[in-house]
């Protein structure tokens, strides 16, 4: 008793300390309660003079005042009475503080107590951050006067709590934090749980309860929670059994999905199996700071065995590798590349042991936080995990996840339309790379190269290269990607004009072959010659040749300087693409891209003969029938003018019907070709004696002689057949023009509305010498005296200036007729036009002749001898791929020697190659956008692939024969198709066709096919040796670490069982026992009856035997040994699952993504990259 009341007397002096703590200000406020109520009144006095007011307040105060005191007088009292388990409320600090405040002289304006601001959750005691609103308890009595006074806000509930003994202390403290316990379903696996029925999202499972409590009011909570969730329960048939894990309120969060399955059970550690022996004991008892409750049911009368005992009775279930991948819109091109790249043996196995998890480098600055190779190992543990429940050979899985994270990091992925494979491929194994970098810090290194004097041909030399390459590549490069699946190639750099040779070694990891088909391009171009009808020439050149290459081969074939050569393309009569300029690109695209099949090519041949020589484009017009506007018809082309030719109309009229008449095939009846006097004169020109007089042609002699040189006098019958037009200064945006600026073309469709015939930009006198023909004669007539004495008063006075202004005024009359960007459209009438390009003509502008070319006809023989359907092999690829050839203008290679940008000769050949062997074949010429693909089948071989033929170091230790184990395919064509893939299972070494979800054996001859598009080889025997020796220590050793688990599972499971195990399970067990004694002594009998070889078939033989209905009638039962009831008992046990078979020790399990009770993902992502 003494020692009792010690320890009472001890818990009520704590309990008064804490409480004096709590109210420290209320206890300095007692003291001076009589003084500070006359110092209030005073100065309630003083305040104010209404005397009604001054009433009011010193009521106020004194009531206040009066509460204080009953306030201070009841937490006086319970500090004698305080004791465990009394309950106290919580409230706000700042309210309390300001209740005893001398300065608060008004009960109003205390307010009601506002406990919104303290708690977020009145039902399960969450309190929110003291930090925020910092918060004290009161004892009932005083929370009952305080709410009695002042009441309690709008929403706001009583925060009610506990004093509980603090045994490290010895004193009573407020229990602010509870326990907090969530509730969970143990299921078993192989039931559908979202079919059983349909639960309200809104639901909570979890719960707070104080330490005070017992455990039968902690279950009983518990228990509502688990039937309100599960309402379509049978009670009645229903047996329950709860559990306690006394986990971490971190740990139980981490783990809050209320379905829980087998695996995750088993790891909550410590478990307590809820027994009646254990409903009074108090929850602090337990020496728990919270858990979870789990609860497990099982059918009354059935014999279903308790599903906390799943490993009792049911093992895990191998993996086949033939699970497909669901197609989530347009992904069939990543599902392929994925089942090619998850089979390979040594990769699945790294993930799928996580032995990733040691080399997860989530620092490197160009990965991806790791975020990528965790993505990739669930997927490859959702495909090849050993799971706890059967699955279909047909079941396929649908990599969201994966997907969403891929297209996280690249957005090429993100959405839902078709993307290549190979690009595909290409991203997910240098992500990996990155993510599993073993280079922490990457150093800065120099790719190595021939020093000077060194013997390029001495092997020793070379692989002296060779190695410091790769010790340099993996200085900064060393990953489970780099062990597997990186190779070198040697490139080798020889300069045409010194004989300077380059070797340098590069990595790969993947071996792009083109494929040796039909490479060329062929099209036919047209050429305008200066002095010549216009021809086409065929012309045959490689794809990848450039815009330069092909007016080189013009230039070549047609015997002109290439550097007097301008091609554009013509379309609809109008200049469509000037291949000068910038904006065509010509100078970087292919010529496959450059120009398509249908593409009107013309090459123009304009020489210059100075600098400043104009280039000038002319189209044509004419006014079809039934139109009153004219419309572009014929072919655009162009004329070289010089500077002084610019500005003479007649010059350039008389230039454009000499280029006519080639254009025309030989029409000769232009009217400057009538003439055949080569000196003009004005004697030649009557009617411009008439119209104007002698001082006025004398004085325009010198500009006047120019003109005439080209002019054309009045000819008999002869016919304008076209009016020469002219539009000045085309705009900028509407021109196409070269870089030098020299060579420009009018884009097509421009407006031709502000045309003006070219005799409008020169003089009168010009004007009328170009249109001398059109002039009647009676345009010249007498003037009137008042006339002609004004022209003598004319003439006197520019007689005057005529030495000082004559070049002026020549300047002034021989004005500007065309400048640097000026158009000349020439505007024919129908009727001139059919009789200038008539159709008999046999060669025009519309029917060029045909320029021969002998080079490209010799070769089309040699063709035809040769024959055009030769079988195409990977042989054929792989020698193709290390051809030598001359590089490109655009891709030549600066000689250290020469110091000038060589055409090289290149080659690349394959000096090693890695275990797995990615072998892209180039069907896509321009991948991005499926421009051209090609459908040639390659025939490759199956098994034996032997690389040393095609490699420079020959003498790899691990041998250079290649078993084929994959295909992704290709169906379709250009801009999407479909991707299936062959794959080879290795878990039964049998051939599988993966279509998505879709999974059908095969053969893989079947992979043989125009449609393959990426091969994977592997290296024969690397199955178990691939890689560096620190990738397969680390599989090794993740393998036994895995393992290890499994074994941990199940010896965790016989130890529950052992220790929980019911009265009933143990007579279960001791039948189970004989059970199996009986079977076995069946197999010895059979054994001994038949000669069967195969212990699986006796199994099916027996069972039939043993279960059939003869075996189970009463005549054949025994009643004093008990058999049939035995067979009963086999016959009416149920199992959800196969019963327990023998497992390889090596199977994987997945721990994991397939257990209903985890769903929280520690891999997911950001919801932003900064963050």
């Amino acid at each position: 008793m003494a020692e009792e009341k010690d320890v009472e007397m001890q818990s009520e002096q704590g309990d008064v300390q804490i409480l004096e703590s709590s109210f420290d200000e209320s206890l300095e406020v007692e003291d001076d309660t009589q003084a500070n109520v006359e110092l209030e009144l005073e100065n309630s006095e003083e305040a104010s003079s209404d005397p009604d007011e001054v009433v009011k307040d010193q009521e106020n105060i004194k009531l206040l005042n009066e509460r204080r005191q009953i306030v201070l007088d009841l937490l006086e009292q319970y500090k004698v009475i305080a004791k465990e388990g009394d309950k106290v409320y919580i409230i706000p600090k700042f309210w309390y503080d300001n209740f005893f405040n001398e300065d608060v002289t008004d009960p109003e304006l205390l307010g009601p107590i506002d406990t919104t601001l303290i708690c977020r959750d009145y039902d399960n005691f969450f309190l929110k951050d003291y930090d925020d609103c910092p918060y004290i308890s009161v004892p009932e009595s005083i929370f009952l006067q305080l709410v009695e006074w002042h009441g309690l806000s709008s929403n706001s509930e009583p925060v009610q709590t506990n004093l509980v003994l603090d045994e490290a202390t010895n004193t009573l403290i407020t229990e602010y934090n509870k326990l907090f316990y969530r509730v969970q379903y143990l299921i078993d696996p192989n039931e559908k749980p979202y079919t059983r029925n349909t639960r309200n999202a809104n639901n909570i499972n979890f719960f707070t309860i104080s330490t005070l409590s017992t455990l039968t009011e902690a279950a009983n909570k518990a228990l509502n929670i688990f039937f309100e969730l599960e309402s379509n329960l049978n009670i009645d048939s229903t047996s329950v059994r709860i559990w306690l894990a006394t986990t971490s309120m971190e740990e139980s969060i981490h783990k809050s999905n209320y379905l829980l399955g087998p695996i995750d059970f088993l790891s909550y550690q410590p478990k307590i199996h809820v027994t009646k022996d254990l409903f009074g004991k108090q929850l602090r008892d337990l020496s728990t700071t919270g858990g979870n409750f789990i609860i497990e049911v099982k059918q009354i009368d059935k014999n279903y065995h308790w599903v906390s005992n799943y490993f009792k009775y049911n093992d895990f279930h191998h993996a086949k590798g033939t699970m497909g991948l669901s197609n989530l819109g347009n992904t069939c091109y990543m599902n392929s590349a994925l089942q090619c790249l998850v089979h390979i043996p040594q990769l699945r196995d790294y993930f799928l042991y996580s032995a990733y998890e040691a080399e997860l480098n989530t620092d490197n600055l160009i990965g991806y936080k790791g975020y990528v190779a965790k993505a990739f190992s669930s997927l490859v543990q959702n495909l090849f995990g050993d799971t706890i429940t059967k699955q279909g050979t047909n079941s396929s899985f649908g990599p969201n996840h994966f997907k969403s994270t891929v297209g996280h990091f690249n957005s090429m992925f993100s959405g839902y339309l078709q993307q290549d494979s190979q690009e595909f491929l290409a991203f997910l194994l240098d992500s990996l790379h990155e993510d599993l970098n073993r280079i922490i810090n990457k150093p800065s290194t120099e790719k190595p190269s021939l020093k000077e004097g060194d013997d390029y041909n001495d092997p020793a030399v070379i692989k002296s290269l060779a190695d410091e390459t790769w010790k340099m590549h993996l200085l900064r490069n060393d990953s489970v990607i780099t062990d597997l699946f990186v190779g070198m190639y040697k490139s080798t750099l020889e300069c045409p004009e010194c004989t300077n040779v380059s070797i340098t070694f590069d990595p790969y990891s993947d071996l792009t072959l083109p494929l040796p088909v039909d490479s060329t391009w062929s099209s036919k171009v047209r050429i305008f010659p200066q002095n010549s009808p216009p021809c086409i020439l065929e012309i045959e050149l490689s794809k990848n040749s450039t815009y330069q290459d092909l007016k080189n081969y013009v230039a070549k074939c047609a015997q002109m300087d290439s550097e007097d050569l301008y091609g554009c393309e013509v379309f609809s009569y109008q200049f469509y693409n000037n291949f000068e300029s910038a904006e065509s690109n010509s100078q970087f695209l292919p010529l496959k891209d450059l120009i398509s099949e249908s593409d009107v090519v013309v090459f123009y041949e304009l020489p210059r003969t100075a600098e400043d020589d104009v280039i000038v484009p002319i189209l044509n017009t004419r006014i079809e029938e039934g139109f009153n506007k004219s419309h572009l018809f014929g072919v655009p082309f162009f004329i070289v003018l010089s500077q002084e030719e610019l500005n003479n109309p007649t010059l350039i009229r008389n230039k454009l019907e000499k280029l006519f008449i080639n254009l025309s095939g030989g029409f000769i009846q232009f009217p400057s070709t009538c003439v055949e006097t080569p000196e003009r004169s004005l004697d030649m020109f009557p009617l411009l004696s008439e119209k104007y007089s002698e001082v006025a042609l004398a004085t325009s002699k010198g500009y006047i002689e120019e003109v005439l040189k080209y002019a054309t006098p009045n000819v008999v019958d002869a016919i304008d057949f076209f009016e020469v037009k002219i539009l000045q200064d085309v705009n900028e945006k509407l021109r196409l023009e070269s870089e030098d600026g020299k060579f420009w073309t009018p884009q097509s469709h421009m407006n031709l509305n502000k045309i003006k015939a070219i005799s409008t930009f020169v003089s009168p006198i010009i004007a009328d010498i170009y249109n001398y023909r059109t002039i009647s004669s009676n345009t010249a007539k007498e003037p009137t005296d008042e006339e002609a004495k004004n022209e003598n008063k004319e003439v006197e006075e520019e007689e005057q200036e005529e030495e000082n202004d004559e070049e002026e005024q020549q300047k002034e009359n021989l004005a500007d007729v065309l400048r640097s960007h000026s158009l000349i459209v020439c505007e024919w009438s129908l009727e001139s036009s059919r009789l200038a390009f008539s159709e008999e003509k046999v060669i025009n502008w519309e029917n060029p002749g045909v320029l021969q070319n002998v080079e490209l006809e010799e070769l089309k023989t040699q063709r035809e001898v040769d024959g055009s359907d030769k079988e195409i092999t990977l042989n054929d690829c792989l020698n193709l791929f290390s051809k030598r050839e001359v590089l490109g203008l655009n891709d030549s290679w600066y000689c250290p020697h020469c110091k000038e940008h060589r055409q090289a000769s290149k080659r690349i050949q394959l000096w090693n190659t890695p275990d797995v062997l990615l072998i892209h074949l180039k069907r896509f010429e321009n991948q991005r956008s499926f421009s051209d693909k090609i459908d040639a089948t390659v025939n490759f071989p199956i098994e034996n692939l032997d690389m040393s033929p095609y490699l420079v170091h020959k003498d790899d230790p691990r041998g250079t024969v290649y078993d084929l184990y994959a295909v992704d395919n290709h169906y379709g064509g250009l801009g999407g198709g479909h991707y299936t893939a062959y794959v080879k299972n290795f878990i039964d070494n049998k051939w599988y066709y993966f279509d998505d979800s879709r999974v059908y054996e095969t053969d893989p001859e079947k992979s043989v096919s125009g449609s393959a598009y990426l091969l994977f080889y592997l290296r024969r025997g690397s199955n178990e040796s691939g890689g560096s020796e620190q990738l397969r220590e680390l599989i090794k050793k993740s393998r036994f670490e895995h393992e290890q688990k499994i074994k941990e599972i199940k010896d965790k499971q016989e130890e529950l069982y052992e220790t929980s195990k019911t009265s009933e399970e143990d007579n279960e067990d001791e039948d189970e026992d004989e059970d199996e004694d009986e079977y076995e002594d069946a197999i010895e009998e059979a054994e001994d009856q038949a000669s069967l070889v195969n212990r699986d078939s006796f199994k099916t033989v027996l069972v039939d035997k043993e279960h059939s209905n003869e075996s189970f009638e009463i005549r054949h039962m025994n009643d004093d040994d008990g058999s049939g009831r035995r067979k009963m008992r086999l016959l009416n046990k149920i199992y959800k699952t196969e019963s327990l078979t023998k497992s390889e020790s090596t199977s994987p399990i997945l721990l994991s993504p397939t257990e209903p009770g985890n769903v929280t993902d520690k891999n997911s992502l950001p919801s932003d990259k900064s963050e």
